[in-house]
């Protein structure tokens, strides 16, 4: 019993043949971290050792990764109800075992004829360089697990507001954001999703009703669209760059706007309303970040928080919203975000929550920008080349 990242000798790796794995949940490095992102990074991780039939996760003893802690985040992140995968013509890779989450309760029964606690084991895991597991002979495991597939069907959904100048109309600038949640739990409980991501996506339908109804069309053409299966793995977002409809390097860049309707508890501390959460304008295009700030100065005059820009950003929100795909594909990005509140991805995110009068701000600012980059004489310089 190590973590999912204990490596084991070749003799010990050989004697896991045919047996199960007890393991404790996530890697060594984030075993004492309590914060909210590592939780859910130790809660993903998991063993696969060739050979092992299945991997048996042990929750912490106290703090945010106990087995009902852990229970409740996964029902939150909807872990609950299973993997998905995007379809594709690739042959279905099977995982190499089965993974559970099993309380401490039956961990120690298993450990009990090795005369070590599951504390004991802990603390060897943590402090020995190399660590020795062990092998119990005198236990038997019975799993029943059943696996359900099934396919569903979903879609993007895309509207594209032609741009007026001959030329520039075959680029385009991209609005974007979700508009799958959580859904609802096996017993009922329904995710509502007001911020996340209702709120993105009511202001991608005003704000192309804005555009449609200026009589002055920009220059490039506009393309609006919410986009499914973020929640589950940024899967609308990654079929649309593999499928776009105008080529990516033809779009000039991509606007997400991900929880825009409320503040973050930081500032609901002071009722400050005139922020938002800045990522990623400045990684690809330093043009597209100057931009920003020019619209943004001559519009709503927000303060523009870049905390979670941040390379060293801890939440790696950078990486967690369907602009991603488009950076990963070279396309310059922003991604507004007003920050995680106490109803983050839980069933209380409601609208009579959401503040429209706020939401108001974000999207002529965002107008702003869009209109700036429909206009713009060329697509913008990237900082391979400023630098």
């Amino acid at each position: 019993m190590g973590f999912t990242d204990t490596e084991l000798d070749s003799a010990a790796q050989a004697k896991l043949a045919g047996r199960v794995v007890f393991a404790f949940i996530g890697k060594k490095g984030y075993a004492n971290d309590t914060t909210k992102a590592s939780t859910l990074r130790r809660l993903y991780s998991n063993r696969r050792d060739a050979g092992a039939i299945a991997a048996l996760m042990i929750p912490d003893e106290e703090g945010p990764a106990t087995f009902q802690q852990a229970q409740q985040i996964r029902r939150n992140y909807s872990i609950d109800k299973g993997v998905m995968r995007m379809k594709s013509n690739m042959p279905q890779v099977q995982p190499s075992n089965i993974h559970f989450l099993v309380s401490r309760v039956l961990a120690e029964e298993v450990l009990r004829s090795s005369g070590k606690s599951l504390k004991q084991l802990r603390v060897e895991a943590l402090q020995n360089q190399k660590f020795t597991p062990i092998f119990i002979d005198d236990a038997i495991v019975t799993i029943h697990a059943k696996v359900i597939h099934e396919t569903k069907q979903t879609e993007n959904v895309l509207a594209l507001l032609p741009g007026s100048d001959p030329i520039l109309k075959a680029q385009v600038v991209a609005f974007t954001a979700h508009y799958d949640h959580l859904g609802k739990t096996q017993d009922g409980v329904i995710y509502h999703g007001a911020d996340d991501d209702g709120s993105g996506t009511a202001a991608i339908l005003e704000l192309a009703e804005a555009f449609v109804k200026n009589p002055v069309k920009a220059k490039r053409s506009l393309l609006f669209m919410t986009v499914t299966g973020e929640e589950k793995g940024l899967f609308g977002s990654q079929y649309y760059v593999t499928n776009p409809a105008i080529p990516l390097h033809q779009t000039i860049a991509d606007l997400n706007m991900d929880m825009i309707g409320r503040i973050d508890t930081l500032h609901e501390a002071h009722k400050d309303t005139n922020y938002i959460y800045v990522i990623g304008s400045d990684k690809i295009s330093l043009e597209l970040d100057s931009l920003l700030q020019a619209a943004n100065a001559e519009s709503e005059q927000l303060t523009l928080d870049y905390k979670y820009n941040d390379e060293q950003d801890p939440e790696r929100f950078y990486y967690r919203s369907d602009h991603y795909n488009f950076a990963k594909n070279g396309v310059p990005i922003v991604f507004f975000f007003d920050g995680i509140h106490a109803d983050y991805h839980k069933p209380t995110d409601t609208v009579d929550k959401i503040l429209f009068e706020r939401m108001g701000k974000m999207c002529r600012m965002i107008y702003d920008l869009g209109w700036k980059l429909g206009n713009f004489n060329r697509l913008l310089i990237k900082k391979s080349t400023q630098e």
